[in-house]
């Protein structure tokens, strides 16, 4: 009887909202997506697909940090961990950031770097006047 409570209260620490949490860079499972043009000062999508892994209980989607300089954009999926089961793991978690360029007079290639646990995938767009 007390190792089935034990087990319990070990499987139900993953979901409790306030059990204190870490923060992880995000693995990344898919490509970066975004439009092949875009036009300046005008707001476009920026899709990926993250997975929590590692030996914490994760919870994918947790924020993004986004940092626009010039003709370049950073983006970081974060995930939130709560320590638990090795077993307990986190979904495949499909996010999008909005991202904007500004102060392009002429048609220009921006850059967009995602930066994860593993790799760092960058892709490519056109941004007109």
């Amino acid at each position: 009887m007390k190792r089935r409570v034990l087990l319990g209260l070990l499987l139900t620490a993953c979901s409790s909202p306030t059990h204190p949490s870490m923060v992880q860079v995000s693995h990344l499972v898919s490509g970066v997506t975004l439009p092949e043009t875009v036009k300046v000062n005008q707001s476009f999508n920026v899709t990926f697909t993250t997975s929590t892994w590692g030996e914490e209980c994760g919870t994918a989607g947790g924020r993004t940090e986004v940092s626009v300089g010039g003709l370049r954009a950073d983006i970081t999926p974060l995930d939130s961990l709560l320590p638990g089961p090795s077993d307990c793991m986190g979904d495949d978690d499909d996010r999008s950031v909005s991202l904007m360029f500004s102060g392009v007079s002429q048609p220009s290639v921006a850059t967009v770097v995602v930066h994860s646990t593993d790799s760092i995938r960058t892709a490519y767009t056109l941004v007109t006047p």
